[in-house]
């Protein structure tokens, strides 16, 4: 490199104008969230200066710089379409001769941002109209306080110095000052207000979100529990009579099966195998087909107590469902005589999940160990699939005092979408565990 280049590359105009171009991207990046998907930038601070020292070029040159990281942030060009748009307005204005970059971004964003905000993401990516009006009213609020932030920077005349301008352009009006001034004194401490209720606002909400879906998921817990406990201790009662019958299926069996079938929703079908995995005795809540029949001699029977689901392999219609049997071992003087087996009813599980007499709406999902649905009353989610939902959304477990298990937020995964429209399909979710010892 030259000489001359070099002395070119360390001149303080140079180098004041490689920090501003710098300092616009991190203002972008290292923006302050309000929460719900609203985050305020920083970044055309820098880019307002530039414009306001280097002209129309180098501030569209800022602008698009500090607007890219806009695109990771929201998923979409239009915020970066707007924020170039405000450069270009201000650049041609500070070109005719208004110096009073403050006013003339409060001009921009009345006659042309607020309705460009409108457009692209009333009409484009339609938000919603909360949303869009959200942020109709975020984006200008936003673009005036970092324009009230630059005009401040500004009266600091080395800046112009360092940057080669005219002397005469470091002149700033009283005007200006107490314009100023004026709207600093409203910003600053309304936005100061806001910032600070908003937080108190949402740590409670969300303490209060939190606390109703801990109420909510352990009533659910509760009533599957002790369905399952009902139907648990007749399943015991008939492993009692078929042991001391040495599994020789009597009358009085066959009526204690169906009886427990008719007295107990969560049953299905109810069978009774032998030592060699045949189905000696059996009774069902409804007639039985050819696909609701079970062949026990190819399934692996534990001979201890243990729930286990096995999935319908042979059909994929999103009507199949798996079936959920409960075991129970057949014991005469320590000797293994057969299982008594029960078919859970996941109709009966699904009304459970649907049961809305809990502190707040739920939408909830019965998996087995596996992750495997069982029951659900996600519209989206169906039985048989795998509940994976790293794959199409975002996961942030939330820190609590008072939360035993997992509570977390998950926020999906919506291309072209900014992050606020994400945030309204977001979800609360909390994941429960049932005990072990009472299955």
């Amino acid at each position: 490199m030259s000489e001359r280049g070099k002395a070119l590359l360390f001149y303080p105009s140079m180098l004041l104008l490689i920090a501003l171009l710098v300092a616009g991207y991190s203002g972008n990046h290292f923006s302050f969230s309000f929460g719900f998907g609203v985050d305020f930038l920083f970044g055309s601070i820098a880019v307002l200066i530039v414009v306001s020292l280097y002209g129309i070029w180098w501030g569209t040159i800022a602008s698009l710089i500090a607007g890219v990281y806009t695109i990771t942030l929201w998923q979409h060009p239009y915020a970066l379409i707007i924020f170039t748009c405000e450069t270009l307005f201000i650049a041609w204005r500070l070109r005719r001769g208004n110096q009073n970059l403050l006013l003339i971004d409060m001009i921009f964003w009345l006659l042309i941002g607020m309705p460009l905000v409108w457009f692209f993401y009333g009409n484009i990516l339609q938000v919603g109209t909360i949303t869009t009006l959200i942020i109709l009213v975020k984006q200008p609020v936003n673009g005036i306080f970092n324009a009230l932030v630059a005009s401040l920077i500004l009266t600091y005349k080395p800046l112009y110095r360092w940057a080669n301008c005219s002397s005469g352009r470091a002149t700033v009006f009283f005007e200006q000052i107490l314009l100023n001034l004026l709207v600093a004194f409203v910003l600053f401490p309304a936005l100061t207000l806001m910032v600070v209720n908003n937080r108190v606002a949402m740590k409670h909400e969300q303490n209060q979100l939190i606390a109703a879906l801990e109420t909510s998921s352990q009533n659910l817990a509760v009533d599957l529990l002790r369905w399952h406990q009902s139907g648990l201790a007749a399943l015991r009662q008939l492993a009692q009579t078929s042991s001391q019958t040495s599994i020789v299926v009597s009358g009085q069996t066959q009526q204690s099966m169906e009886l427990a079938i008719k007295s107990l929703p969560l049953f299905q079908r109810i069978y009774i195998i032998n030592a060699k995995l045949e189905a000696i005795a059996t009774a069902s809540r409804q007639e039985e087909t050819s696909s609701d029949r079970l062949n026990f001699s190819q399934l692996t029977i534990p001979r201890e107590p243990k729930i286990f689901v096995i999935p319908d392999r042979n059909n994929n219609s999103k009507t199949t469902k798996p079936k959920i049997l409960q075991t129970l071992p057949i014991i005469l003087n320590n000797r293994w005589l057969g299982n008594i087996i029960a078919e859970l009813n996941i109709d009966f599980i699904q009304q459970l999940l649907q049961t809305n007499n809990y502190s707040l709406p739920l939408r909830s999902t019965l998996l087995d160990e596996d992750r495997l649905v069982i029951a659900t009353t996600h519209k989206e989610l169906n039985e048989q699939q795998i509940l994976n939902r790293y794959k199409n959304g975002e996961i942030n477990y939330i820190k609590s005092k008072n939360s035993k298990n997992k509570v977390y937020h998950w926020l999906p995964l919506m291309e072209g979408k900014p992050l606020i429209a994400r945030w309204k399909e977001s979800f609360y979710g909390k994941i429960s565990p049932l005990m072990k010892k009472y299955l």
